[in-house]
């Protein structure tokens, strides 16, 4: 606004809108985090956990690496669908499997 109406932009002006920024961004936050918790409060504490590990982002990482052969990051179908149910904690669906006759 300061510009279209040509208006003097100061340091405590600025000092001021950060701090409005910052009040509004960790009210945002809290909001957010209360949300999350009553989410959370429906899964068992195993689901809990791997929830907010996923939210913090200590997972997934993996994801991002390049699938080099020399250095044994090359998945196949199944192994990649098995490390996903592993890290997520879910049943590992054996889609890859071969009928048996």
């Amino acid at each position: 606004n300061t510009i279209s109406t040509h208006a003097i932009f100061t340091h405590v002006l600025h000092k001021t809108l950060r701090a409005a920024r910052k009040h509004h961004v960790k009210s945002k936050e809290e909001t957010y985090r209360s949300v999350l918790d009553s989410i959370l409060m429906q899964f068992t504490p195993k689901r809990k956990r791997a929830i907010k590990r996923a939210i913090s982002g200590k997972t997934s990482a993996w994801l991002s690496v390049l699938p080099l052969a020399t250095c044994h990051f090359d998945l196949s179908p199944a192994q990649f669908s098995d490390e996903l149910a592993v890290r997520y904690m879910r049943d590992p669906t054996y889609t890859y499997l071969p009928s048996v006759m």
